[in-house]
């Protein structure tokens, strides 16, 4: 399938839900008041992960467009 400017759009956007999942995380922890280090550590690498194969995406989108010339 083809992409275009608007599947790189939706990709940068997608980048921000790690921005609301830190949130998420930082709220519950914080309401829980007991912090496990573990959890936490694990939780925090999968959050990194997550967002390095969003902004593979988003390179890669952006790779596919300027080969096609569709973006400069």
């Amino acid at each position: 399938m083809t992409k275009t400017r608007f599947d790189l759009e939706e990709a940068i956007m997608h980048c921000w839900a790690t921005v609301d999942d830190l949130d998420l995380l930082a709220e519950n922890m914080l309401a829980k008041g007991d912090v496990d280090a573990e959890l936490l550590a694990y939780t925090l690498i999968g959050l990194r992960q997550l967002h390095h194969m969003r902004v593979e995406k988003v390179f890669d989108i952006f790779s596919d467009l300027i080969k096609a010339g569709t973006i400069a």
